[in-house]
This record gives C-alpha cells, structure tokens and sequence, in this order.
C-alpha cells in the first residue's frame, strides 16, 4: 500500500511538471532554462498566468498577433501585466518582474483599441528588476486613454535593444513609441512612429523619470486634441535630474494648442540632456517651440545640437524656446527660425540661464523681440557665444556685448572661438573656410579629413597605408585609419568606412 500512495505522489509530481512546461515550448523558466515563447498561444499561455510574471522567457520565432487570424485575440488592455481598473490612473494590475528576450524576434500587428483604457502595450507595466530586451515589435497599433506605448505602458525596469513600428493615439497623455512613461531605463532602443495625444508625448517616451541612452526615434509626433503641450521628437518631459544621453530624433514635431512646448528632441527637460541631436521640424501654433528643446526649465544641456527648421509665435528658438534657470554649454543650432515675438537663432528668452561655448547660424525672422542668438534675456550669463550676421539677417541680439555677431568668414575660421576660449582639442573641431565648428563626438569615425563628410577624399586618405600592420596606440593607430584599433588596416577598416559613406556632409 505504500508503495501504490508513493508511485501516485511520484506521479501526480510529474503530472504537474509536465503540464507546467506545457503551456510554452520547452523551457523552466529559470536563467539558464529560460521559458520558450514559440507561437501566439505560448505568447497568451504567460500573459494569463500571473504566476510566471516573475520567470524567464525567450523568443525562438517570430509571432504575428493579427486579431484576423485564427486563435488571436482582439485586445483592450496590454496583453501583459494589464491594468485591471482603468478607470483611475493608478496601475492595479500584476506587474511583470522576470525577464523577456526576444532574441532579435517579432511581435508584428499588436493591436488594442479602448479609449478609456490606461497603461497600454505589449506589457502593461514592467515593474523594477524586470528586463525587456531584444525585441521587435511591427506595424502595432494602440489607442488609450494613458500611459501608452508599444512595449510598455509604464516601465520601472530595463528596456535594451527594442525597437518598434508604431501608431499610437492616446486620448489623454503619457504615451510613446517605446514606453509611455519611464522610471527605470531605457537602452539601446528606436522607434518609427507616429504618436498622437494631448500631453506628454515623445518618440520613445512619454515622460521620463529615469535614464534614456542611445536611443534614436523616427516619425512624427503630434498634438491632435485641444490644450496641448509637453511633445518631443524623442521625449515628451524629462524630469528632474532624469538623463538622456547620445541620443536623437528625427521625427517631425507639431504642436496645435496653447502652451506647445515643443521640441525635437524634448518638449520640457528638468534633468540631464548630453551628446544628443535633433534634426526634425518643429512648429507650435502659440509658444514654446525649439529643435532641441520647447522648454529648458533648470535642466543642464551639453554638447547638443539642433539642425530642423522651428515655427511658433512666441519663444521660438533654434536650440530652445526658453531657457530658464539652467546651463547650456558646447551646443548649437542651424535650422531657420520663424514666430512674432521673443524670437532667437539659439533660444527665443534667456532666463536667470547659463549659455556658454555656443552658436546658432539659422535664419531668423521675426516681429519684435528678434535677434540673431536670444529674442529676450534677463539676469543672464552669456559666455563666448557667437551667431552668424550673414545667414541670421540679424545684426543685433538680446545679451549684447556677450553675445557676439560675426561675419560668415569669421564663423568659419578657428581662431574666432580659440580666442574665446572654445576646446578645439576635445570637444570642437571645423574644416576652416568651408564649415561652422562641428562637435568632436558627432564627426564619424571614418571622417579623417576636411572638407565634412565621408567620401572619396577620406577613401583616399585610408588607401596608401593598405595593409599597414604596425598601427598600435603610440602612432594613433596609423593616424586613425586603423578604425578598429585592430593593428593592421584591411578589409575590416574599410567595411567601416564605408559604412559611414556619405554621413556628415
């Protein structure tokens, strides 16, 4: 009798395992023997049990979620970690805490369509110590009310490697190509998207409360819905001493209602923005609109740029629309500049700011209150900060005498910033004569000489030490043209040249 109780427990355990492993294909769930995510039915099988929020899972083939096909869902709420009441903004669901690594793979035509619905997206809610990693997610479309975005609605863990094709609309705020609001970090990651909202909005976030690093955005962004403001190529708000670092957008920015605040790359930055660009248009229909930034209230900018054209009516600027209570040091913008009043080729006002090493070259245009790098200051510092009296068509500028006009020759020639004091060793570089200073870290790696660009002259300049095989650090790796710091320069050099044919012209 013993022994028949014994087997049944012995089989009643392997029963259980067996049917555990059966909802995915294959897997433990542990680090070592991650779940398996095959097909849409494992991908369901982990959204409805709540117990494996905590495991691990991989992707070993790409899952379409089409609601048309057969077996699919259709969806109205994240089918992750979804909210269970949406009708307040407080997330109450089961957050999701393991990991899940697409490994390369994708979720293609998730779709979810609930106006009123919040914390929308592949997951719901990833909560701390979870990670997202190595995934894909194509031609998704998400409609909520907020905290909207394509992997996650909320993120309060790590996002590495993801990358989205996106339409979002949601009917409130906090909504993203990647995430529609960020507490953790977010690494490593694009999105070619198209987001519509009221507030809050951005590229890759929403709001941001934590880290966003290498991250670059695609797309366009919009306020569709009245009373409008915080959009973003890349972030809508970045919060107080919260980071973006080597980071851009290219997607086009376009605010329709009071208090815009819009910016290429961020609509409000409170916190840390560092070797990051915006080359997308931006327009506002009142006030704040800048490439970089709509509003730069007491966050730190450095070694930033802006390239896209700006519209608006008041605080309009090429870098920002207003700068207020911050340092703003090594940037600069090229983009034309157009609006009515306190309007500037850098910032449109200069408040109880700091703005030092920097320049703007735009058109600039305007009704009153105009100037070729500030509209407007107030109790400002202005530190060896140049604009260009050729291109701007302004030969005056809010900040004078510290702020500076040169002649187009002048703005092209080293000595100008030298003089003042500019880092030409570390931070700036410039082909004198055909080009403005170009920050060091934005030049690509296969660049080696004037004029800007990669091209023939710089294949040129590679080809005679073809093979060379005694680049070490003491000669600067043949002077650079060891790309890889490998010792010889070979095919592997070149691969990367070209890669970087044509960039930077």
């Amino acid at each position: 009798m013993r022994n028949v109780v014994f087997g049944i427990a012995i089989f009643s355990v392997l029963l259980a395992l067996r049917t555990a492993q059966a909802k995915y294909s294959g897997g433990a769930g542990t680090p070592e023997a991650p779940y398996r995510i095959a097909d849409h039915n494992d991908l369901y099988a982990l959204a409805d049990d709540t117990n494996d929020y905590n495991k691990c899972f991989v992707m070993t083939a790409d899952i379409d979620l089409d609601p048309c096909l057969p077996g699919r869902r259709s969806l109205t709420t994240a089918l992750i970690a979804p909210d269970h009441y949406p009708f307040d903004y407080v997330y109450d669901g089961n957050g999701f805490l393991g990991t899940f690594d697409g490994q390369g793979h994708t979720v293609s035509n998730l779709i979810c369509d609930d106006n009123d619905a919040h914390y929308i997206g592949l997951f719901g809610y990833t909560a701390t110590g979870s990670e997202i990693r190595n995934l894909n997610l194509a031609n998704a479309q998400l409609e909520g009310y907020m905290y909207v975005g394509a992997v996650a609605g909320e993120n309060a863990g790590s996002i590495a490697n993801c990358h989205s094709e996106v339409y979002v609309q949601s009917y409130y705020g906090y909504a993203g190509g990647i995430a529609g609001e960020n507490d953790g970090s977010i690494l490593l990651s694009s999105s070619s998207s198209t987001v519509n909202g009221c507030v809050d909005l951005g590229g890759i976030v929403g709001w941001n409360y934590g880290i966003i690093e290498k991250c670059n955005s695609e797309g366009l962004v919009r306020i569709n819905i009245a009373n409008g403001s915080a959009i973003g190529g890349l972030v809508g708000i970045n919060d107080n001493q919260c980071v973006i670092s080597d980071s851009f957008s290219t997607s086009t920015v376009q605010g329709s209602n009071v208090n815009d605040s819009a910016g290429g790359l961020v609509g409000i930055n409170e916190g840390v923005i560092e070797r990051c660009y915006a080359s997308g248009d931006v327009s506002a229909t009142w006030r704040l609109a800048g490439g970089l930034i709509g509003l730069n209230n007491y966050g730190d900018v450095s070694r930033s740029y802006a390239t896209g054209n700006v519209h608006g009516e008041e605080e309009v600027g090429g870098l920002v629309g207003s700068i207020n209570n911050c340092v703003l040091t090594d940037c600069y913008s090229t983009g034309d500049v157009n609006g009515i009043i306190y309007v500037g080729g850098l910032s449109g006002t200069l408040y109880r700011g700091e703005v030092n090493n920097s320049y703007a070259i735009g058109n600039v245009i305007g009704v009153e209150d105009t100037g070729g790098l500030f509209g407007a200051n107030n109790r400002e510092v202005i530190v060896a900060s140049f604009w260009d009296v050729n291109t701007s068509g302004q030969a005056t500028s809010a900040g004078e005498p510290n702020a500076v006009g040169l002649t187009t020759s002048e703005m092209q020639m080293e000595n100008s910033f030298t003089d003042a004091g500019w880092d030409f060793n570390d931070v700036w570089a410039i082909c004198e004569g055909t080009n403005y200073p170009k920050l060091l870290w934005s030049i690509p790696a296969a660049d080696f000489v004037c004029p800007d660009g990669v091209n023939f002259v710089d294949y040129s300049y590679l080809a005679p030490q073809w093979l060379a095989s005694d680049c070490n650090e003491a000669n600067g790796y043949c002077s650079g043209r060891d790309l890889d710091e490998s010792g010889i320069i070979d095919e592997e050099d070149l691969k990367i040249l070209y890669g970087h044919w044509l960039d930077g012209i």
